[in-house]
């Protein structure tokens, strides 16, 4: 089993083209996205349309959810008010039909792999599409994070910062940004926005029997 996870595309239609390209090159059974699809970007209807084609399954991160219940934005992101305009414009330009798609998005995805192993697939945390869980992230905060989840694998995205880390005995990934990956480490924004970095980010996590492995792929944008 050989599964392709694209996150945080954020309406950047070339990158994610350029992505599926790569993935057609590479192989994969199966393309997952693990959500914010369709902000922040020059081409949210292109994006969606091409996800729609894809038939991929799709999880609902946090900027998703944006676009379906108005206000949400301002009362997370008040200190961006560029985010939150962005949001709210293109909440308003949708159609119902591509906000029902977008309301199709599911919470978290469980998957089975060969041998009984298994993978959970989210956007920030098993339980909240805003949690962040980092290379940084203590022991107890992924204890609290994970509580009452168990799989050998966990993936998300939400942070646009590609991370393989052993804890306990799970493996945590984080597939990273086709849209948007940063030059500098998510704790950059303290420092002011990171600077968008010149190429696009996914995952790639083979099962067999008794082996799982996990390649994160970068790919050259201009």
């Amino acid at each position: 089993m050989r599964i392709a996870f694209i996150s945080d595309i954020h309406a950047r239609y070339a990158r994610l083209d350029a992505v599926l390209a790569d993935i057609q090159r590479v192989g994969a059974d199966e393309i997952i996205c693990l959500g914010d699809v369709a902000t922040m970007g020059d081409g949210p209807r292109k994006v969606i349309d091409r996800l729609r084609d894809l038939g991929c399954r799709c999880i609902q991160g946090n900027h998703d959810e944006f676009l379906l219940t108005p206000g949400l934005v301002r009362e997370v992101y008040a200190c961006f008010p560029a985010v939150c305009d962005d949001v709210e414009r293109r909440a308003e330009e949708f159609t119902d039909d591509e906000l029902d798609y977008l309301r199709s998005f599911v919470p978290s995805l469980r998957i089975a792999m060969p041998g009984g192993s298994e993978l959970l697939a989210f956007h920030g945390t098993p339980d909240s599409n805003s949690g962040m869980i980092l290379s940084t992230t203590g022991d107890a905060e992924l204890d609290a994070a994970f509580e009452g989840h168990t799989a050998d694998v966990m993936i998300g995205g939400h942070t646009h910062e590609q991370m393989v880390r052993r804890y306990s005995d799970m493996l945590i990934v984080n597939a990273g940004s086709v849209g948007m990956a940063w030059k500098l480490p998510f704790d950059g924004w303290d420092r002011g926005c990171p600077s968008i970095a010149p190429w696009a980010e996914y995952a790639i996590v083979q099962a067999d029997v008794g082996s799982v492995g996990v390649e994160l792929r970068r790919v050259s944008c201009d």
